[in-house]
């Protein structure tokens, strides 16, 4: 049962992509995973090498390796929800009595590994380039604090994405979404840092505890000191997963009450 689930998951996932994102090239994907993200890192860490020093360097090269992710999985997930309007199948998704928790997260583990290659190559850049030294590093713990940060980052743009399916154009919210996470969530300035109104916020965004869980994790920190970060990391990816998915159920309904599943109509 479990293996069919998966199996089908995998195989709808696919052709989902494949369908949504039918104009994309190898050229394209590397411009958008990894040389875009690799020199706003390069342009934020040589500011800060030359103006400042080594510390805040290490940070800004962290944080937007990070942010790379970020950049990447905001304009996949919204243009992937926009382009159902535009292509058409939102009939495809919404008529047919499929697994709904499928069709949902299906549309956002697809982008798990283009999120962790642009994070690899950001740190990658980091080390080349700005000589960052990472060999005190944790890995295993590196590696799911990636892949917490990961998944709360989409599980927080499947839940945009809901609203997406509902507005004219993706390209308000997707700017929004981009601003208020590289701006609350420690990606640049420390959470710590911020005026207390915006710190609150930023303890139910996603990334902000993963990242220091991250950051702790390059500096070869041990699982005691992390384990509080993940957690909360993992809460706030859970319960933005939540969400999401009650809201994809409720604008599937919405949807079918207004008999308006395209883009002219909406």
């Amino acid at each position: 049962m479990i293996v069919s689930a998966l199996s089908n998951m995998w195989l709808q996932t696919y052709l989902g992509y494949k369908a949504r994102f039918y104009w994309s090239s190898p050229t394209a994907y590397i411009l958008n995973a990894a040389m875009v993200p690799v020199f706003m890192m390069l342009g934020f860490g040589f500011l800060a090498a030359f103006a400042v020093d080594a510390d805040l360097t290490r940070h800004i090269v962290v944080g937007m390796s990070v942010n790379g992710a970020v950049l990447y999985l905001v304009n996949e997930v919204t243009l992937g929800f926009q382009g159902e309007k535009w292509t058409g199948n939102l009939t495809t998704i919404f008529l047919p009595a499929g697994n709904r928790i499928v069709h949902y997260f299906g549309r956002g583990v697809v982008h798990y590994p283009h999120a962790f290659f642009t994070i690899a190559v950001g740190l990658l850049a980091g080390v080349l380039i700005l000589h960052i030294d990472f060999s005190n590093a944790n890995w295993g713990l590196l590696l799911v604090s990636a892949f917490l940060t990961v998944s709360s980052i989409t599980m927080f743009m499947l839940l945009m994405g809901d609203l997406v399916l509902l507005l004219k154009s993706y390209q308000n919210l997707y700017m929004a979404s981009l601003g208020v996470i590289v701006g609350l969530t420690g990606v640049v300035v420390p959470v710590s840092d911020l005026p207390l109104a915006f710190e609150a916020i930023a303890h139910m965004l996603p990334i902000s505890h993963g990242l220091v869980a991250f950051r702790d994790s390059l500096a070869g920190a041990g699982f005691s000191d992390v384990v509080g970060n993940l957690l909360l990391e993992a809460a706030v990816a859970a319960g933005y997963a939540l969400a999401g998915y009650v809201g994809f159920v409720l604008v599937e309904r919405q949807l079918k009450i207004r008999g308006t599943m395209e883009q002219q109509d909406i």
